[in-house]
């Protein structure tokens, strides 16, 4: 079997990006896989899901991981935010959609307590320091 290129019906191309198009449907050659992982930030834990995308995307567009990171700890309206794979924008919702290309992160405030986050570590610590009457350096 011998595949013909340029036949209206089909086209083989080749790379790793897709687009979206309402007049062609894609087919890609193993699928992608959903992939997940948690990070921590000061006292602020962030679920990331992709190939998925938050609604109520909204403001500024950040090119590094640590400005969207201060920009949606310190912001009450902000629940998560998005990564096209080049810039981060924070988002009002959480509701996903596929979005091929995209990373959707979900802020998870009331979890760091419970998991015992880096900062509530650092806290625990410190309230056990002054309840013993202070830091006392250099005793063991």
């Amino acid at each position: 079997f011998t595949p013909k290129y340029g036949d209206a019906k089909y086209k083989i191309n080749t790379g790793s990006d897709v687009t979206a198009k309402s007049t062609s449907t894609t087919y890609v050659r193993g699928g992608y896989s959903k992939t997940s992982h948690t990070l921590f930030f000061s006292d602020t834990v962030f679920h990331a899901s992709s190939p998925y995308k938050n609604a109520g995307a909204y403001g500024t567009k950040y090119t590094t991981l640590a400005k969207i990171l201060d920009a949606c700890e310190s912001e009450k309206k902000c629940i998560g935010f998005n990564y096209d794979g080049s810039k981060f924008q924070k988002t009002t919702s959480v509701k996903k959609t596929a979005a091929v290309g995209y990373v959707a992160y979900k802020k998870l405030e009331e979890e760091v307590e419970a998991r015992g986050g880096p900062g509530t570590q650092r806290r625990k610590l410190e309230e056990e320091v002054e309840r013993r009457g202070g830091n006392k350096r250099g005793r063991r």
